[in-house]
């Protein structure tokens, strides 16, 4: 009787690790928009179309993604696109056109505006791998060049040998030069410019490309039963040019 029941509980616990491990595999892309604006504009995304051929095809299907300006690394700020029906999901097409126009923000209860500069990582720090550069905030770079150098430091200084001094001294010039972005939110004034309404198309297929796409589902070589998930940012440019910034995460299969 007790290797029934021995053999029923080792059932049970192989069941119980196989449908933890299917809950942990993400099904889509983490996908995400963004304005990144040294003007404080905003953006709205009337259309999406995607296709394989460079030819845009007829799309009827139109959508309205509003979005503030925000400040790169702040992604808790950006528009989510998990209830859009023209993003790509799970796989990326080989084009992406989109149609928008910038909007002019005025009498907004948050303004708030950050210099950004680039710091490459010299190990791993989850969710950042080692090689990186990753374009962040003053606020953030700060506790990485005075205190967490080690861990990240100025991408201008990768490979070379410069003392903690100097190195903050580097970090201040960069500063003085650096671009300045803009986050705003509950702005009461929206005004579309017409003369900044474009129609743009992507070219995916060096993305497809990325480690971080081919990523996607696979297994973490580190955490047992953890997969690997793709944040997709779509980042949109005063000058009307979109970039898109990519990341891994891995998923936890006990939560």
């Amino acid at each position: 009787m007790k290797y029934f029941q021995n053999r029923a509980l080792i059932y049970i616990l192989l069941i119980a690790i196989c449908l933890l491990n299917s809950c942990a595999i993400p099904s889509e892309f983490d996908s995400q928009m963004m304005v990144v604006s040294e003007k404080g504009y905003g953006v709205i995304v009337s259309k999406i179309t995607q296709h394989n051929k460079l030819e845009v095809p007829v799309n009827i299907v139109t959508d309205s993604i509003y979005m503030n300006p925000s400040i790169p690394g702040y992604y808790n700020y950006s528009t989510s696109l998990r209830k859009s029906k023209q993003i790509p999901k799970s796989k990326l097409p080989n084009y992406l056109t989109f149609e928008y126009q910038y909007i002019k923000l005025s009498d907004c209860n948050n303004v708030r505006k950050e210099k950004m500069v680039k710091l490459i990582f010299l190990k791993d720090y989850s969710p950042t791998e080692k090689g990186n550069i990753i374009e962040m905030s003053e606020d953030k770079a700060n506790s990485y060049i005075k205190r967490d150098s080690h861990i990240a430091t100025l991408a201008s200084m990768i490979n070379k040998k410069i003392s903690k001094e100097n190195l903050l001294k580097k970090y201040e010039k960069e500063l003085k030069v650096a671009k300045v972005y803009y986050n705003k939110s509950k702005c009461k004034t929206q005004t579309p410019i017409d003369s900044l309404k474009f129609t743009k198309t992507i070219d995916l297929r060096p993305y497809k490309k990325s480690k971080e796409i081919k990523r996607f589902r696979k297994k973490h070589k580190n955490d047992a039963g953890s997969y690997y998930g793709t944040t997709i940012i779509y980042q949109f440019y005063d000058s009307g040019e979109i970039k898109l910034h990519l990341e891994n995460y891995h998923t936890n299969p006990w939560k």
